[in-house]
């Protein structure tokens, strides 16, 4: 064996010394620092060195450092790199892996008859270096593919040599599911093809097969890979191994067995900044930690990490890694928008008018992922304070309140001179603020909009909001100096004059009150509307008018003026949330007057339209009193049996029911959070296939959850507002009962009467017959 074999035997003596501290168990074959992996664990998914085609997954421009010294510093591994996507499909990248020495290390020469090894009295600095190019595509659906050529210099104890190697791999995505994560398994082959040194015999890099999966879970909060490394598979058992016999390092020939190595890693993204990793090994247990803070850069990663990990053989036997990673760019999906944006000549222009189509119809999912898209593909387009705006609107009247509050704070902080965007932001911040029960960020945004550069249309809309909160603090002379302010050209002017009409009535003024209401009835409604938003605007004031007639007609009601309440109460329209208590109220005033057909016809009315059984009982009651005063008793009877039956198995809402469905509230609340911060986060990320997916993906789930919250606040308005001529169940019941009883009296006296009067006319009719049998018998 010559100086070049027998140098190669040595250089394992050393390698093993040096990478023992790491407890990379090298056979001695040069590269066995690349394919060890533990040392660099967490760029796994990041760096071509574990799989090339992992690169297709990178969507910006990155670079890369990651080093690690051992032996005290005697030893430093490290890695460095960039990687840059081209298109959709490819990337490239550039990297460079080494160890450096920064002792020499002696010589030794071995000796065939001692199997010995003696000093030469040379001396070379161990310093290793791969420079590598790399490529990936995406070639057919979830596939994807690479490859990595690598130039090699070894020191070879002095005497250096250099080569070329290959490495291949392929990656599948297995799903990228909303709620499942995203999953990827992968095959690489390190050192697939390896240099000829020109060697008397063969001597090639070692070789390894990874076989991966990496995974993020929980919107990416969650981050969890596996590796698994068949190393030096196709070493020949001739290769050499070293043992110390007597103190003395001896060769022996290799046991020709397959190594295998193991290394995984999970690991926690908190705070949307903060990431902690737990890692295991086949023989190493570690942890890691650092920053990952992509909102710094617009969503785009920036890494800071620390990696500590300790052997299970040896309590001494430790290393320290140090991270650090950014990208930097647009996202390939961005650059390759805007190409397609000018191949196709689709401009901003275009987006915009179908963004505002969408969110005039009331679209507002696909509204504020065109706005998104705007803001994310043009970031100088002069509209983006308006567009981010929208994104906010939008996100306010999809239940998004959370992240709707974080855009209109946008518009604020990133678009301080757009003046008007910023008072109708603020307006919408007060409008949230409001609806959360956030009296002080209420009174705050209030503060600002009242300044006298803010429009007055604007200002007052928030002295109604302002009134509001006031009134229902208690505050009732202060809330109707607030809704004083709204002039009747306002928009809002109606909904403040009945909430003047509410303040009102606390303070007893019914003179007031009524002149109030009469504004409202009498206002005109808005101007025709042309979008959804303004077609809700003038449903509401259509309903406030509803609500007006119903609440003039109980104040008629109760003062006695009974033709004038129903007069009032015929306003309500049909469709109203408020025709029941226009039902009823006008029921009990045709009772009042005794217009017993109407009385009839509303109460009958009143049992269709309701499935209430408190509604329908009172109902009955006016509709039993209609037959009592046509002495129709047992139709009496029939109406309020089956009635006084369903109160019986009536059970209303326990404290405990609101409770729990409080309670699954919240957690609907809760889930839907988590929803909409994926939606706003998607919705600002560069248009793809993909992102049109998970759109479509999350809107199904959106509109469930939404409804479900929607639900939830129309079952407790309707539980919390006021009825009027409201009674409650136990003053029904006693009711329902009392004329059950009344009635059924009633009835069986009149059966009594009917069988008295039959027994009379039996009676009369015997009696004629015997006197007519007398007369015959006189005849005769």
């Amino acid at each position: 064996m010559n100086f070049t074999r027998l140098s190669r035997q040595i250089y394992a003596i050393v390698l093993i010394t040096a990478v023992m501290a790491v407890q990379v168990y090298a056979d001695g074959l040069p590269g066995e620092y690349y394919i060890t992996q533990r040392w660099r664990d967490l760029f796994s998914r990041h760096s071509p060195a574990t799989n090339p085609a992992f690169m297709t997954e990178e969507n910006y421009a990155s670079v890369r450092g990651v080093f690690s010294p051992s032996l005290g510093g005697t030893f430093t591994l490290y890695e460095a790199g960039i990687t840059y996507p081209i298109g959709l499909y490819q990337s490239v990248g550039l990297s460079v892996l080494g160890v450096n020495s920064s002792e020499e290390i002696e010589g030794y020469l071995w000796d065939p008859g001692t199997n010995t090894f003696s000093p030469t009295g040379d001396s070379w600095q161990d310093n290793h270096t791969h420079f590598m190019a790399s490529y990936a595509i995406n070639p057919w659906n979830r596939l994807s593919v690479g490859a990595n050529l690598i130039y090699y210099q070894i020191p070879n104890f002095g005497d250096p040599i250099q080569g070329i190697a290959l490495d291949v791999g392929a990656s599948y995505r297995l799903m990228n599911n909303p709620v499942l994560g995203e999953h990827i398994i992968g095959l690489s082959f390190q050192n697939a093809l390896s240099p000829d040194f020109e060697f008397e015999e063969l001597q090639q890099q070692s070789i390894n097969a990874k076989l991966s999966w990496m995974g993020k879970m929980w919107d990416g909060r969650i981050d969890a890979g596996i590796d698994l490394d068949f190393k030096d598979f196709t070493s020949l058992d001739e290769y050499f191994d070293v043992e110390v016999v007597d103190g003395q390092a001896q060769l022996v020939p290799g046991d020709g067995s397959i190594e295998f190595d193991f290394n995984s890693r999970i690991g926690f993204w908190m705070m949307q900044m903060v990431n902690v990793y737990g890692l295991v090994g086949n023989n190493y247990i570690g942890l890691a930690g650092g920053l990952n803070v992509p909102t710094v850069f617009g969503g785009r990663d920036f890494q800071a990490n620390y990696q500590y990990i300790s052997m299970y053989e040896d309590d001494n036997a430790f290393a320290h890694s140090v991270y650090l990673r950014s990208e930097i760019g647009l996202h390939r999906e961005q650059k390759w928008a805007r190409r397609m944006a000018e191949r196709h000549m689709i401009n901003v222009g275009d987006l915009w008018r179908r963004a505002m189509r969408h969110y005039s119809a009331g679209e507002f999912w696909d509204a504020m992922f065109l706005f998104g898209r705007i803001t994310v593909e043009y970031p100088e387009f002069p509209r983006n304070h308006l567009a981010t705006y929208y994104i906010a609107r939008s996100q306010e009247e999809m239940e998004m309140r959370e992240l709707a509050m974080e855009n209109y704070n946008k518009v604020l902080t990133e678009f301080p001179a757009s003046q008007s965007t910023v008072d109708i932001a603020r307006m919408g911040l007060l409008r949230l603020n409001y609806r959360e029960g956030l009296t002080q960020e209420v009174s705050s945004q209030f503060s600002e909009l009242t300044r006298s550069v803010v429009a007055d249309s604007i200002s007052n809309q928030a002295y109604y909001y302002m009134g509001e909160q006031e009134l229902a603090q208690g505050n009732t002379n202060r809330a109707i100096t607030h809704f004083s302010q709204v002039p009747r050209e306002h928009e809002y002017y109606i909904f403040a004059q009945h909430s003047l009409a509410t303040a009102e009535a606390r303070n007893g003024d019914f003179d007031a009150v009524k002149l109030h209401l009469d504004n409202v009835i009498q206002a005109p409604l808005s101007v025709e509307a042309e979008t959804y938003l303004e077609e809700r605007q003038v449903d509401l004031q259509r309903e406030i008018k509803n609500r007006s007639y119903a609440l003039l007609g109980y104040y008629y009601f109760n003062n006695g003026q009974y033709p004038q309440a129903i007069a009032s109460l015929r306003e309500v329209d049909d469709d109203s949330q408020y025709y029941l208590d226009a039902l009823v109220g006008k029921a009990w005033s045709a009772f009042k007057v005794q217009n017993w057909r109407d009385c009839r016809n509303y109460s009958r009315d009143l049992i269709e339209a309701t499935d209430n059984p408190v509604l329908r009982a009172e109902a009955s009651v006016i509709l039993a009193y209609y037959h009592m005063m046509n002495d129709d008793w047992d139709d009496a009877v029939q109406v309020l049996t089956p009635m006084s039956r369903a109160l019986e198995d009536f059970t209303p809402p326990t404290e405990e029911d609101l409770a729990d469905k409080e309670e699954a509230y919240y957690e609907s609340r809760t889930e839907y959070f988590d929803l909409a911060n994926s939606a706003n986060r998607l919705a600002q990320t560069t248009y793809s296939s993909y992102v049109e997916t998970q759109k479509d993906s999350l809107n199904q789930v959106r509109e469930s959850i939404e409804e479900t919250v929607r639900a939830y606040h129309r079952a407790l308005d309707e539980l919390e507002r006021d009825r009027f001529f409201a009674q409650d169940r136990r003053s029904i019941e006693q009711l329902v009962n009392y004329t059950l009883g009344r009635a059924s009296e009633q009835s069986t006296v009149s059966e009594d009467d009917d069988a008295m009067r039959e027994l009379q006319d039996l009676e009369s009719e015997e009696e004629e017959l015997l006197r007519q049998l007398e007369m015959l018998e006189q005849m005769e």
